[in-house]
């Protein structure tokens, strides 16, 4: 007989390629040859294994793939593989790339699971899983290869149960802070709605430029005023647990809020202070007064916001900031006669704001009826906020 050479593990373990049933056509029954009716023919030049099959006899063992087998056909199936040269392998690598596998997949799931919808993740762990057992069956028919799909299975359903609970627990947290920040400023029940519905925050603002808009009707134009200053402030949700808000603190804010209040008095747009103009002096702008506002003990240079840096450099902007300079120059001189004739040369000038020029006019004139003395400081006292 010519020597086998038989592959073993680590642990000098065989893996059996198993028969997938009982073949009967390979027993012979011990009565048969008992009695000498046996087929001499049909184990002539054969191995023989003696063994049991009755089920009361306990020598009944399972197999990968057969629910019971007798224990001598395990050994047949053993002697089998040796005979055909035909084994099961696996690789002593194997255990390290399943895991390396299992951890390269672990990593694909922990990235997209958050980033992507859970049905998404659902229908790729299918895919990922179907593969996983495609890819097993086709390496043990074809290849003679073993590979533990258990082990990276259980994993990988594991990771997207834990994946996706902490998904939903992150969601929980978020409406949770919604609520929390928003239950201060709006009302529970759009408060509710906000986590399923966040573009209804937009849609309160839309309701009324659509209706105009169903009806034909051109929006409705906002006039209001922006003041605009520069200083140290504390920003942020201001308040207690039970009431906040989104604020802004400080005597900077404060002199904005109050020079914002002048654009009704001068008639303009954008009023900025006299840091803001500092900080960004290539921007059109003219100086507008001297003021003391509302609240405030020493005045404040408020200047006029007209328009970018390419405006500042064009010829008729000039024209209107010498012209204005010179006015505001004669006014605060006391010289009500240039100061009202400065006053009309710059109304009549294209970017000039008539509201401006009006207020001018108005306080040149109750000032060259009713001189104000030498004493005047040249700080207008604002009468309103």
């Amino acid at each position: 007989m010519r020597p086998y050479r038989i592959p073993t593990d680590g642990r000098g373990r065989i893996w059996v390629h198993f028969a997938r049933h009982t073949r009967d056509a390979l027993y012979v029954s011990a009565r048969d040859v008992i009695k000498g009716t046996a087929d001499r023919t049909t184990i002539a030049g054969r191995l023989l294994l003696v063994g049991t099959s009755a089920p009361g006899l306990v020598d009944l063992r399972r197999t990968p793939v057969a629910g019971a087998m007798p224990g001598v056909e395990v050994h047949a199936n053993t002697i089998e593989n040796v005979v055909s040269g035909i084994y099961l392998r696996r690789p002593a690598a194997m255990t390290l790339l399943e895991i390396l596998g299992t951890v390269a997949v672990g990593l694909v799931f922990v990235a997209l699971v958050p980033a992507v919808p859970a049905v998404w993740t659902i229908g790729l762990l299918g895919v990922f899983l179907a593969g996983l057992g495609g890819g097993s069956w086709y390496a043990y028919e074809v290849e003679r290869l073993l590979v533990d799909v258990s082990y990276p299975a259980a994993c990988t359903i594991v990771l997207h149960l834990m994946l996706t609970c902490a998904g939903y627990a992150r969601e929980a947290a978020r409406r949770k802070t919604v609520r929390s920040a928003f239950g201060q400023y709006l009302s529970p029940t759009l408060v509710d709605q906000l986590p399923e519905h966040p573009e209804r925050l937009r849609a309160v603002n839309h309701s009324l430029a659509a209706e105009r808009a169903a009806e034909g009707l051109a929006p409705l134009p906002i006039d209001l005023g922006i003041g605009i200053n520069t200083g140290r402030c504390c920003v942020g949700n201001v308040g207690s647990e039970q009431r906040f808000n989104y604020s802004a603190l400080g005597d900077p804010v404060n002199l904005a809020s109050r020079i914002e209040g002048q654009c009704k008095t001068y008639g303009v747009g954008v009023i900025i202070g006299e840091l803001t103009r500092q900080g960004a002096p290539e921007l059109a702008a003219i100086e507008l007064d001297l003021i003391a506002v509302k609240g405030k003990a020493e005045p404040a240079r408020m200047f006029a916001l007209m328009g970018d840096a390419a405006l500042a450099r064009q010829p008729s902007f000039q024209r209107l900031q010498k012209r204005h300079g010179a006015m505001l120059a004669a006014y605060r001189a006391q010289d009500w006669a240039a100061a009202a004739t400065l006053c009309a040369e710059c109304a009549a000038l294209p970017l000039a704001a008539a509201a401006l020029y009006a207020e001018f006019r108005e306080r040149i004139s109750e000032f060259a009826s009713d001189p104000p003395g030498p004493d005047r400081d040249g700080v207008f006292r604002a009468r309103a906020k």
